[in-house]
Parts: structure tokens; sequence; C-alpha cells
């Protein structure tokens, strides 16, 4: 699957979400999306920065689907259209 290297959740279909989209869902429910902040390690003798981490909550991943189905608007689903098309394309 393609990779949005420019959106927040890096694994998953999440990643087709936008960081406004995801933003909104940490508005209304904060445990929808885990959130590990940057830090430094130590690797072989050498010092290295990992970066911030989004994830989606393994128990919240069908309560964040409802609510998106609910309330996400079209521009939310923006990157899903090379998706939807193709599950077209096979349903026909």
């Amino acid at each position: 699957m393609l990779c949005l290297e420019t959106n927040p959740i890096k694994k998953g279909i999440e990643n087709l979400f936008r960081e406004v989209t995801l933003k909104k869902e940490l508005s209304v429910k904060p445990a929808f999306i885990d959130i590990t902040s940057e830090y430094t390690k130590t690797e072989r003798g050498i010092t290295v920065t990992v970066p911030e981490k989004w994830e989606v909550n393994k128990d919240e991943k069908k309560n964040l689907c409802n609510w998106l189905c609910t309330n996400g608007t079209q521009q939310d689903f923006h990157n899903f259209i090379d998706v939807f098309k193709l599950i077209e394309e096979i349903l026909n």
C-alpha cells in the first residue's frame, strides 16, 4: 500500500488520513490516537533521535471508524479516492 510520508500515521490504512483529520479526531476523543513523543536513544554508541510516532489505538479502531463514517467530510477521505476506485473496478 502507498505510504503518505507527510501524514502522521505511518502504517495501515489510517496512513491515508491527513493530520488535520487526525487532530479533529483527537479533539473529539483523545483515546483514538496514541502519540509517542520524539526521544533520543543510543545505538552502538551513537545517539539517534527517534521521531514522534502516531498510531490509532488498537482498542479504538472500530470507534474511530464509526466516528469518521458518521462525522467525516469528503476532505477527510480525499486520499481514499484511488482505493474507492479500485474497489469499484473489482465489483464491476
